[in-house]
């Protein structure tokens, strides 16, 4: 999951190329929010009833026929078109993106206690990438950014979106989930950011590695925190080194995650474009299914679910994370 600027970033840039002007400022933050697709689920940890295991679930497999039922429950409700919009383009960025991110972090074998250190590895480097996006998209620090004041409350977000959510994930799963546990979720949620986003008001690594050290946080929690600075180096592949397939290897690939990233907003802001026609002009939803595909959203194969990831080459992000607990 690119964190959550990236996305936020990448939603606006698609929806000003699918309709030729950027989101108003009044519709904005629930594109914002809907940008997030699922990743809010993976905070619902603290609230119940909670819907936890519906992050991993929907990023497996589903989204298209997700969204589709999603489309066919919203009425006319721009705040809810607009959310729609954003949670589509989550899917897009999240397959192109990911195959780079994963090679570029590893990730932790349970059979190999060898890679244990690259545990939270991927999400650092995701925040890493949202500081360098910030930067050169925006002209913006992370403090600048101030993330929570660009989305609906969590309570609002709820109130507008949960029922409706419910429901959808009840028909293209066949499977209910309570709309009490999504609104959980979203509260969760934003205990989270307020935790690990530096915008926010909460932040303080001390305090969570020392909960981490109560046990009442994962080991190397430190990992979802934002570096204080851009660290040195081609963190983006911007020098064409090359990276491979982290299922499949194959040969090198030179794209750099930009490549990848404006790649998408072009087809992003197509997908946009159909979502508009189902929402608007009550075409077929199943061409809005058809358009985003079933596939999961760690690689943009559609066959790609159940292959396992085999070929990484990770970047320097463990030893930035050991440098913060030892700041402390």
């Amino acid at each position: 999951m690119p964190s959550h600027v990236t996305h936020a970033l990448f939603a606006q840039q698609a929806y000003t190329r699918a309709f030729d002007s950027p989101p108003e400022d009044n519709i904005c933050p629930w594109l914002v929010q809907g940008s997030t697709g699922p990743d809010f689920f993976f905070a619902s940890i603290r609230r119940k009833p909670s819907a936890e295991p519906w992050g991993d679930r929907i990023h497996d497999e589903g989204y298209g026929r997700l969204c589709a039922a999603l489309a066919g429950r919203i009425d006319g409700n721009p705040k809810l078109e607009t959310w729609l919009y954003g949670f589509c383009t989550h899917a897009v960025l999240d397959r192109a993106a990911h195959p780079l991110v994963h090679y570029l972090s590893g990730w932790v074998d349970d059979a190999d206690p060898a890679t244990r250190h690259l545990h939270y590895c991927h999400p650092f480097l995701e925040r890493i990438i949202d500081m360098i996006l910030l930067r050169d998209l925006r002209g913006m620090d992370l403090l600048s950014w101030k993330h929570p004041e660009r989305t609906p409350t969590p309570r609002e977000t709820g109130d507008v979106t949960a029922a409706v959510l419910a429901g959808a994930i009840g028909e293209a799963y066949a499977d209910p989930v309570e709309p009490a546990a999504i609104r959980n979720a979203y509260l969760d949620n934003g205990d989270f950011l307020m935790l690990f986003d530096p915008s926010g008001p909460g932040g303080d690594r001390r305090a969570a590695a020392e909960m981490e050290r109560r046990g009442e946080l994962p080991p190397r929690i430190l990992g979802l925190f934002y570096p204080e600075t851009i660290p040195p180096g081609d963190i983006l592949n911007e020098d064409g080194s090359g990276w491979r397939d982290p299922r499949t290897g194959g040969g090198k690939r030179r794209d750099s995650f930009m490549d990848l990233y404006t790649e998408a907003v072009r087809d992003a802001g197509r997908i946009l474009t159909i979502a508009r026609e189902v929402l608007l002009n009550r075409a077929d939803p199943r061409s809005l299914e058809d358009a985003l595909g079933n596939g999961d959203l760690n690689d943009p194969s559609p066959a790609s679910g159940g292959i396992p990831l085999v070929y990484n080459e990770p970047l320097e992000i463990s030893s930035l994370i050991d440098a913060m607990y030892a700041a402390l």
